[in-house]
């Protein structure tokens, strides 16, 4: 009621309350059951719009949509190690191959871990030397037993370290170079460089992606296939039992309006934000020539051919009663049928309605509540 009574309110003062003998004179709405007859002239036509509604595809939902790298297919690079940045070997949208030096790194840490490796195989050797004599000495009689057991002890101790090493220097991808504390920073996929944050004589840390400093979070290389893209939408609870895994998408940019993008729903997450109280949900599309950009905003249609069609109009034509939907038609100027609709999903402003309405049926978009408030006061008198 405090809606409706603030509407006729704003009506009043759109009409000019301030000539009460003006509003008086000015013929007087006829109210009939669910319609309304505002006579020709009268200034309360003035407060009250109306829009066509417009054919709605079978099964077609519309959202707004982000594009987003394709995280199956993309990389974000930091260094494992600490250390400076030497030389820069990736250059920004450049298309690298699989294991492609991006960087090399002066790292003391590296340095270090390579050092532990030469150790690590120099003890091992000679623990397997001594092994092996102190067999043939026990085997003479000439050594006690007690000593092949403590140096078959520190054989198995050797063998656990130079495979701790070897294992950490895999991890880095430098299990054959040469000591020379020199990082080589490599890509894991084959890609275009769509990101670079990393400078000459820049300092890394090992660290970096757990740092708090949005700036130091920065992956030093993102490398991505740009031919394929992600689109991530943000969908109603209501909207939800629109959505099907698998069902097609329509994809369209700002950037190249008349052209559509084909797509495919892969993902409904599991709950909702409970702040926005709508779901993350994800499709793939395909993207050869690269025109769709990251991070771009896209319309997209939730394609579902099973569905029923029907039309749309903007939300604002909505009146809710109780669990009932009515909009108001108009029939000609001035003439005006309350009408119960069953609507359907609501995305972009608009919502579906698939049933009680033709296309191209004029609905009131502003003024609709004061008509139904003077239909509410003729049934209560």
């Amino acid at each position: 009621m405090t809606a409706r009574f603030a509407a006729v309110s704003v009506l009043a003062l759109a009409l000019g309350c301030g000539s009460s003998e003006a509003v008086a004179r000015a013929p007087q709405p006829k109210v009939d059951r669910e319609s309304i007859e505002i006579p020709a002239g009268s200034p309360q036509l003035a407060a009250i719009l109306t829009t066509a509604s417009t054919p709605r595809p079978a099964g077609t939902t519309k959202f707004t949509g982000r594009l987003a790298w394709d995280a199956e297919r993309t990389v974000r690079v930091f260094s494992p190690v600490a250390g400076r940045v030497l030389r820069l070997d990736g250059e920004l949208g450049a298309s690298v191959p699989r294991d492609h030096a991006l960087a090399l790194i002066d790292s003391p840490d590296f340095g270090q871990a390579q050092s532990e490796m030469r150790q690590a195989q120099g003890n091992l050797v000679r623990a397997e030397r001594a092994a092996v004599r102190l067999r043939d000495l026990v085997a003479h009689g000439a050594a006690a037993s007690k000593d092949l057991e403590d140096a078959e002890a520190d054989l198995v101790s050797a063998r656990a370290e130079a495979a701790r090493t070897q294992a950490r220097l895999e991890l880095y991808g430098a299990e054959h170079q040469p000591l020379d504390a020199l990082f080589s920073l490599r890509t894991p996929i084959a890609g275009t460089i769509v990101e670079r944050n990393a400078s000459l004589g820049q300092e890394v840390r090992s660290d970096q992606m757990l740092a708090s400093d949005p700036a130091a979070l920065q992956p030093l290389f993102v490398v991505s296939d740009p031919s394929h893209l992600w689109v991530w939408l943000d969908v109603a609870e209501a909207n939800l039992r629109s959505l099907k895994l698998g069902a097609p998408l329509a994809v369209r940019s700002q950037s190249d309006s008349d052209r559509v993008y084909e797509g495919r729903l892969d993902y409904v997450g599991a709950a909702l934000d409970p702040a926005t109280r709508t779901a993350r949900v994800r499709g793939s599309l395909p993207n050869p020539d690269g025109s769709l950009k990251a991070e771009m905003y896209v319309t997209v249609d939730v394609i579902d051919p099973g569905a029923p069609s029907g039309v749309e109009v903007p939300s604002a034509a909505i009146i809710v009663a109780g669990e009932q939907h009515y909009v108001f038609v108009e029939q000609a100027p001035g003439s005006y049928l309350r009408r119960r609709v069953g609507v359907g999903p609501e995305s972009d402003g608009h919502v579906a309605i698939v049933d009680g309405l033709d296309a191209g049926q004029r609905v009131v978009t502003t003024g609709n509540l004061f008509l139904e408030q003077l239909l509410d006061s003729t049934q209560r008198s």
